[in-house]
């Protein structure tokens, strides 16, 4: 924090002094994983496509942050279209969850739309609207804030999605409380959590 002094001088009157402390962004540099940001977001560490700062929402997809805990209840999605409908779209980069996701979004066509992928692709939140579906080496990163405790969001009895598909009918996503990979049928609801950076 930096105090800064002001004064107003009109004429040949001058004003008393100010003194304001200003309080610095809480990520700016390299805040430790878990830092809760002035935007809202959560620091998550350095992104696996670029390695450069990562941020995701405060809670899964369908939650929100009352300033203590996440509350409401966790959406589920399919990674295909909801209906069992997939192909092999070829975006299965384990990396670049950003380009996987615009990908996808931009297939448009039947058997999409992929559920998860759109979710983030057109999500607008915490004065953003370029989130993204992790790849999986980023999804893994995510690890890291679940070890941190309940405060970020994360169910314990949640699997979660990734944008890295595996063939036309599994994708990788993580599991439960381990956070460990696993390949899971796209036709399946599970939990997402977007990401920027």
């Amino acid at each position: 924090m930096t105090p800064t002094t002001a004064s107003v001088t009109i004429g040949t009157t001058t004003s008393a002094t100010w003194t304001v402390t200003t309080n610095p962004n809480a990520c700016l540099g390299t805040p430790p994983v878990g830092t809760r940001c002035d935007d809202g977001t959560v620091y998550t560490g350095l992104s696996s496509d670029g390695t450069v700062p990562m941020y995701t929402t405060p809670c899964d997809a369908g939650m929100s942050w009352n300033g203590t805990a996440c509350t409401s209840v966790q959406l589920k999605l399919t990674w295909d279209d909801g209906f069992g409908n997939s192909v092999a779209t070829g975006f299965t980069n384990r990396f670049t969850g950003r380009a996987n996701t615009a990908g996808l979004a931009a297939l448009g066509t039947s058997p999409a739309p992929y559920r998860a992928a759109l979710y983030c692709h057109d999500l607008t939140a915490h004065g953003y609207s370029d989130w993204y579906l992790p790849a999986i080496e980023a999804l893994i990163t995510l690890r890291g804030l679940r070890s941190l405790g309940s405060a970020y969001g994360f169910s314990s009895s949640s699997k979660y999605w990734s944008s890295t598909e595996v063939s036309s009918t599994h994708v990788n996503g993580v599991s439960d409380a381990s956070m460990d990979p696993a390949n899971k049928g796209d036709s399946t609801n599970s939990g997402l959590r977007c990401v920027r950076r």
